[in-house]
């Protein structure tokens, strides 16, 4: 294990300068043309065997055998423009790698390395996931798992990473059973009557409409969830009107919907999308769009307890951590695939 791990820094350099690479070019869901180019460069390089799944997915093998394990990163980035005055800062308007991906695709390169120089002495095949989308509906996951991608062969297990701002470098957090929430998409159009502002009453504002729902949305939290069970629902955007002296015509609205109850989560859409006794003279159109499976994963604990037991050998004891119960609402589509392994 002592070995492994001097492999590991060894390449150090190295996965620090493909993660550089992937920060400084970045690109959003499903448009990741040049990561995928330079993903299949490096594989190239080490003589890994890939394909290119979804347009820019990429699935590559390393051993032989019917007995696989998975390994899994997401390579899209965010719509955001980067303000950290990095060396290596993105050089794409508007588009930077903000949640970690450039880290998960360099990680899984790594990994893939130290992999490829083991290969005659793996007693089976390793099979390297990178995935587009990950921040899109419908994902990339699920686009992938409907190519086949945990075929020929069918993985045991599936194994991925997240980095962690908040936790110290280095350090490993594990949590068996479902550490990542569901996320749905809500959207909202609330169809009101145009007028002039000063004659309200010849009109109806959807925008006084749309601020009676949003803090009616949020009793959804504080009344119907069970107050033990974690759950977010937001409004995140609202757009309507274009001058200040017109009532608009409509207004829309989006949000998103989070949880680990799986039933809770399946009765929000009715409550959600039934808003027109809200205001009797307003009807409005409503749309729920799911971005993750509502099945949750059964505890993988074998899986969960090697995993931590791995780490805490190659690494140190005091780099890894257990937790009992699940710590953020975040989402991986990764979650997709795993009821499938």
């Amino acid at each position: 294990m002592n070995t492994i791990l001097s492999e590991i820094q060894a390449i150090n350099s190295e996965i620090i300068h493909h993660r550089r690479h992937l920060h400084t070019y970045p690109e959003l869901s499903f448009k990741e043309y040049q990561t995928c180019a330079f993903i299949c460069s490096v594989l190239d390089n080490m003589q890994i065997p890939y394909q290119i799944v979804a347009e820019t997915g990429i699935v590559a093998l390393i051993g032989n055998g019917d007995r696989c394990i998975a390994l899994r990163a997401d390579i899209d980035a965010l719509p955001m423009e980067e303000e950290t005055g990095l060396d290596f800062k993105s050089v794409h308007p508007g588009i930077m790698h903000a949640c970690g991906h450039d880290a998960h695709t360099a990680m899984l390169l790594g990994a893939a390395k130290v992999l490829k120089a083991r290969e005659t002495s793996l007693q089976g095949t390793v099979k390297l996931i990178f995935q587009p989308g990950e921040e899109k509906v419908p994902g990339g996951a699920s686009l992938m798992v409907a190519a086949g991608v945990l075929e020929n062969p069918k993985p045991e297990v599936i194994f991925g990473q997240h980095v962690y701002p908040d936790a110290p470098a280095g350090t490993f957090l594990i949590c068996s059973g479902p550490t990542m929430a569901s996320a749905d998409e809500l959207y909202w159009t609330i169809k009101g009557k145009g007028a002039h502002a000063a004659q309200p009453h010849q009109g109806i504002d959807p925008i006084v409409i749309a601020a009676e729902l949003i803090l009616h949305l949020q009793t959804l939290i504080t009344k119907s969830r069970n107050p033990l069970l974690p759950g977010v629902l937001g409004i995140t955007a609202i757009h309507g009107g274009s001058a200040t002296n017109i009532i608009p015509e409509s207004v829309e609205m989006k949000g998103t919907l989070r949880s680990f109850d799986p039933m809770w989560r399946e009765q929000q859409p009715k409550v959600c999308t039934n808003v027109d006794s809200l205001h009797i003279c307003v009807p409005t159109r409503s749309r729920l769009l799911k971005k993750l499976s509502p099945k949750f994963v059964r505890k993988f604990a074998r899986t969960t307890a090697a995993s931590t037991c791995l780490i805490r050998h190659v690494v140190t004891p005091t780099r890894s951590r257990t937790h009992k119960r699940p710590t953020k609402r975040f989402v991986q589509p990764c979650r997709c695939v795993l009821p499938t392994v």
